[in-house]
């Protein structure tokens, strides 16, 4: 592998937030509900606004997703008591839609040609699991929870890293192996 390519639009850097976030969130639970919320504007707020500031300098088109993300960032900034009030059943959607992303990314590689094991669908099947507890009892302890789900975006993070770098291995053994066949036909 030539190198890890960490920008705001890459799953590194994905991973890497979500790592810091869940740290956080584990470290301080008793008092991180209203932090949590900050932190997760701000998040979105990067997470979308980086790529369309990348967008502009380089004059192409924007990503709707990005768009999409900044927007949802500046409004959980703007209204944060209300989104303190809902903030159980946003991270129990969060978590689901993380672990969909995950299912999305085997399937893909999948196609591709990757050998995807029982234990890779593991991390998206715990992360789709704790989405659903976390909406079926979303208040019961908060501290609890909030180690629960910093523990949970931790593990999110990690997976997105370890997935992208398995991904990244198996496009460049595909490359090789197209190149030696290159090789051969011209000779």
């Amino acid at each position: 592998m030539q190198s890890l390519k960490i920008n705001s639009s890459s799953p590194y850097f994905t991973g890497i937030l979500a790592i810091l976030l869940g740290l956080v969130m584990a470290i301080w639970p008793g008092d991180s509900v209203k932090f949590t919320v900050k932190i997760l504007g701000w998040f979105l707020v990067l997470m979308g606004g980086v790529p369309i500031i990348i967008s502009l300098m380089k004059k192409i088109p924007i990503s709707f997703f990005s768009v999409a993300t900044f927007i949802l960032g500046i409004i959980i900034l703007c209204f944060q008591h209300f989104f303190i009030s809902i903030f159980m059943w946003i991270f129990g959607i969060l978590l689901i839609l993380g672990a969909i992303q995950q299912f999305n990314i085997m399937t893909i590689a999948k196609k591709s040609g990757a050998n995807i094991g029982f234990i890779n669908m593991i991390y998206p099947a715990i992360l789709l699991l704790a989405g659903v507890l976390v909406l079926i009892n979303p208040f019961s302890t908060m501290e609890a929870v909030m180690i629960f789900f910093g523990v949970s975006i931790i593990f999110y993070g990690i997976t997105i890293i370890i997935n992208q770098i398995r991904f990244q291995k198996m496009i460049e053994r595909i490359k090789k192996e197209e190149s030696k066949f290159d090789i051969t036909d011209k000779q």
